[in-house]
């Protein structure tokens, strides 16, 4: 969590939305991939492309809750 409140505040709010609609079974409104294959099953990465670029790792949700993995700058294009 600690990365995540590291990310500017347009970027957490952008994200906090996509999260919430994922705990209301919704899709989130950013762009989004999954990485069940590198991270592992139900890994899903929520990307906000730019200069610089951000990323939020989260697992898709258990009952009401999703799981921030990783969030980070993404520093190579």
């Amino acid at each position: 969590m600690k990365e995540f409140k590291a990310l500017p505040d347009h970027i957490q709010k952008r994200f906090a939305l996509d999260l919430n609609a994922v705990c209301q079974g919704k899709a989130p409104f950013s762009k989004f991939k999954h990485i069940s294959d590198s991270v592992g099953v139900g890994a899903i990465e929520l990307i906000e492309n730019g200069l610089p670029a951000y990323r939020t790792v989260y697992v898709a949700k258990y009952g009401a809750v999703v799981y921030i993995l990783h969030s980070f700058t993404k520093t190579t294009i």
